[in-house]
């Protein structure tokens, strides 16, 4: 996980479950950055909208589809 998304989580005082399974593929750049950007902002709009202290991230990739 990126420092600064991190240091975020930590302030924010979340406590994040993450389970990735990339199945040996490495991601387009694109790709990545985009995922990376769609879990910030979920880690920024969890303890401010749902006012919660716990977040779970699953993240399946292959080669053909990430979800």
């Amino acid at each position: 996980m990126d420092r600064n998304l991190e240091e975020w989580i930590e302030r924010a005082g979340l406590h994040v479950d993450a389970a990735i399974t990339l199945g040996g593929c490495v991601l387009p750049p694109v790709i990545e950055t985009t995922l990376f950007r769609v879990l910030r902002e979920a880690t920024t709009n969890v303890p401010r909208h749902a006012r919660a202290s716990r977040v779970g991230v699953i993240l399946e990739a292959t080669r053909d589809e990430a979800r």
